[in-house]
């Protein structure tokens, strides 16, 4: 039997950048609650352990043409384990845009490093990757 070869044709899509938010809510005076989005940058402080945390990812894409785009992302806490996933399916147009991708809300009940995988259209490697040291205010000051 011979062996089958062919060539794919590029990817359309280029992954730019990924960001982690963490969304939290805070009050206006007369009680209505609103969302707030903080940027994470490598480190993310807490009161105290177990923290429930709600993250979001940003991500920034260039295309080159329409397609369409499947997004998987997951955290590994700091002993490994894998955090449910969360989902997100596109339609991405030519040129650069971004989308926000929830992940599942979780609770991170020890300090250290929690990683955020990103899988784009099902690659088995993660198209991008942030790691998040997660700790308490006493240990940092």
């Amino acid at each position: 039997m011979v062996g089958l070869s062919f060539t794919l044709p590029p990817m359309p899509f280029r992954l730019d950048e990924m960001c982690v938010l963490e969304i939290g809510q805070a009050r206006f005076s007369d009680g209505t609650k609103f969302e707030t989005t903080t940027s994470i940058d490598r480190v993310l402080v807490v009161e105290a352990f177990p923290a429930v945390l709600n993250w979001r990812l940003v991500i920034k894409f260039t295309a080159d043409a329409k397609c369409t785009v499947a997004c998987d992302a997951h955290v590994l806490d700091p002993s490994g384990r894998r955090l449910p996933p969360g989902h997100l399916k596109f339609a991405a147009e030519p040129g650069s845009d971004r989308e926000e991708l929830p992940i599942p809300v979780f609770t991170a009940t020890a300090k250290g490093t929690y990683t955020v995988n990103l899988h784009v259209n099902g690659s088995p490697t993660p198209s991008a990757s942030e790691d998040i040291l997660v700790d308490v205010a006493a240990s940092i000051a």
